[in-house]
């Protein structure tokens, strides 16, 4: 009874957050960068992007944690409402999720700061920037399928 009550807004919550997930790594991802870096030096530049990444990592952390553990809770309240596909489905996206932010922002980003720290901006840093990039458009894309799937 408590669980049916709770769905809605345990639903909403998670909408809530994949969208501030995806809002963010676009803003952050897309519409930042061209400006600031055609505003400022680049040493500067890089130094307020990572300030920024470094914030907005925490936020990220947190909600890749957060949408699994909601989805968890969810798939409990309507597990025998529908088949156990788009269960499996939402449940294996929200846990990927999960893994791939939590990868990109305890392991990766950390590595990206001490290289721009030394202002190395060899092959090592562009290669790692590259895969940096790749985890968050991936991250977006695995948010957005949740979404959508949700909106469903």
């Amino acid at each position: 009874m408590l669980m049916t009550l709770l769905l809605k807004p345990l639903a909403a919550l998670q909408n809530v957050s994949l969208g501030v997930l995806v809002g963010g790594l676009l803003a952050l991802g897309a519409f930042v960068p061209k400006p600031l870096f055609s505003a400022l030096p680049r040493p500067q530049a890089g130094a307020l992007m990572t300030l920024m990444f470094r914030r907005f990592d925490k936020l990220v952390l947190m909600l890749c944690c957060l949408i699994p553990l909601l989805e968890a809770l969810l798939q409990g309240a309507t597990l025998f409402e529908s088949g156990w596909g788009i269960h499996l489905l939402k449940a294996s996206l929200a846990f990927g999720l999960m893994g791939l932010g939590c990868y990109a922002t305890l392991n990766i980003n950390p590595q990206l700061e001490a290289l721009q720290a030394t202002a190395d901006t060899s092959a090592a840093f562009e290669a790692l920037h590259a895969k940096s990039e790749r985890l968050y458009k991936a991250v977006v894309a695995v948010a957005a399928l949740l979404l959508a799937l949700n909106a469903a």
